[in-house]
């Protein structure tokens, strides 16, 4: 009989989480360090850069969700995975890639993208938490019903 805890898919969870908060602590060390790379035209355009990952709802919103699927059944790991696995990457360009001001005349900075890609990755996330939910009930009741 498995334990609850040690199911496969939240051993890959536990790691996701810490890998995660280790992501965030490296990343507000960084912004402690006032020394810009040399890749980087200023120290403003570095400072917004982590900034957005540290303040920005992006990182927090992929450890929630990461959280929220840990109590959720196998399936919706696999979904959400799939999901993740395109997501994530995603999400980090499009956060590293924006520009201050950059827009069709709005101007929007990179922790204004973090946090609309963080609440898109949330809302995504939970949907899927959901139906994978609702789809294993009914999957269950129909079993359930065709046995009696």
């Amino acid at each position: 009989m498995k334990s609850f805890f040690f199911a496969w898919h939240r051993k890959w969870l536990l790691g996701a989480i810490v890998l995660s908060l280790l992501i965030w602590g490296y990343i507000y060390y960084l912004l402690q360090n006032t020394n810009c790379p040399a890749v980087f035209s200023g120290c403003d355009e570095y400072l917004y850069l982590l900034g957005a990952f540290t303040w920005g709802f992006f990182l927090k919103s992929v450890l929630v969700s990461t959280l929220l699927i840990f109590f959720f059944s196998p399936r919706a790991f696999v979904l959400w995975g799939c999901f993740a696995l395109v997501a994530i990457p995603y999400f980090i360009w499009d956060i590293t890639t924006t520009k201050f001001g950059s827009g069709f005349g709005l101007s929007f900075s990179p922790e204004d993208v973090s946090n609309f890609d963080g609440m898109i990755f949330l809302g995504i996330s939970i949907f899927i938490a959901i139906v994978a939910t609702v789809y294993d009930f009914v999957k269950k009741r129909k079993g359930d019903t065709k046995a009696k």
